[in-house]
């Protein structure tokens, strides 16, 4: 009598670890670059809205809200963030800016503001002016 046995041989198991192995590293670079792109359109989203926001507090001030020590640049921390969270939107966007990938700050005087979105980890920085100019600097 004859026993047959079947099971895998050790090539076919090297074979299905490398396939495994190979499609697990294509699915996370694509992951990662979703994720990515899905921080970006919502630090995009939030400037827009700060846009707005600015709208309405020049209608009020007769001036552009500026975070402090702000001279035109994206020199954007959590301080800044707050402070654009409590000026621009009235402490009602705390949650949603903490969670964001990107810090965000603002320039502005009596003619003109700029709003500034730039990543906590990377050099990715997105501004928005009041002339509704979107750029992109490092993304």
């Amino acid at each position: 009598m004859s026993k047959n046995k079947k099971a895998f041989t050790l090539l076919e198991l090297l074979v299905v670890i490398a396939l495994v192995g190979i499609l697990s590293a294509i699915g996370i670079v694509t992951f990662t670059g979703t994720t990515d792109s899905a921080a970006q359109k919502a630090a995009e989203n939030t400037v827009q809205s700060m846009a707005l926001a600015q709208l309405e507090y020049r209608s009020n001030n007769q001036v552009y809200y500026g975070t402090p020590g702000n001279s035109g640049s994206a020199d954007c921390t959590a301080s800044t963030t707050t402070a654009v969270n409590k000026n621009l939107f009235g402490d009602t966007q705390t949650s949603n800016l903490e969670k964001q990938k990107y810090f965000f700050c603002s320039f502005g005087n009596a003619t003109v503001f700029i709003s500034f979105a730039k990543h906590k980890e990377k050099t990715c920085q997105i501004s928005l002016n009041n002339k509704n100019e979107l750029n992109f600097t490092n993304c």
